[in-house]
This record gives structure tokens, C-alpha cells and sequence, in this order.
């Protein structure tokens, strides 16, 4: 097996990289990034079953929910036309 000589580029680079610690300020974010993965997961895992049970009880009401439109509201039964062209005028 050939022993790494310390004149050899692959070697200098790796020792260099070793040393430096601006690798350090990404593995730095790494982590962070990561916890703010695994938080947003938490938070959406937590939230989850309360929102589903909302769903199903909105789901639920708007099901059994009638509605009724008064004869002015849906405008059967009016005379007036309300000025709009067309109609019998003076």
C-alpha cells in the first residue's frame, strides 16, 4: 500500500480543508436548517387531527345547513323591474 506523501496536492488540499473552519459555518447551517425542517414537521403532524376534526365538523354543518331565499331576495313575484330597459314604461 503507497503511504501518502505530504508533498502530494490530494494531501496538502484535504490537510488544508481540515484545518480551515469556513466548513464548519456550513455544517452550521446544515443543522439549523435541519431543526427547522423537523420543527415545521412537528408543528404540521400537531396541527393535523385538530384540522382535520374542524373539516369534517364544517363538512358536517354545511351539509345539514337549508337555505331559503325570500321571495324579494331571489326576485320572483316583483312588478318592478327596477328601471331596466326593456320593461313597460310611463
Amino acid at each position: 500500500m503507497d503511504r501518502i506523501h505530504p508533498d502530494n496536492h490530494l494531501y496538502r488540499a484535504v490537510a488544508r480543508f481540515v484545518r480551515g473552519d469556513q466548513g464548519a459555518v456550513s455544517v452550521d447551517w446544515v443543522v439549523l436548517s435541519a431543526a427547522v425542517v423537523v420543527l415545521g414537521v412537528m408543528v404540521v403532524l400537531g396541527v393535523r387531527s385538530v384540522a382535520e376534526q374542524l373539516a369534517a365538523e364544517i363538512d358536517t354543518v354545511t351539509r345539514d345547513a337549508t337555505v331559503i331565499l325570500s321571495e324579494s331576495a331571489s326576485g320572483e313575484g316583483e312588478d318592478n323591474d327596477g328601471g331596466a330597459a326593456g320593461g313597460d314604461g310611463p
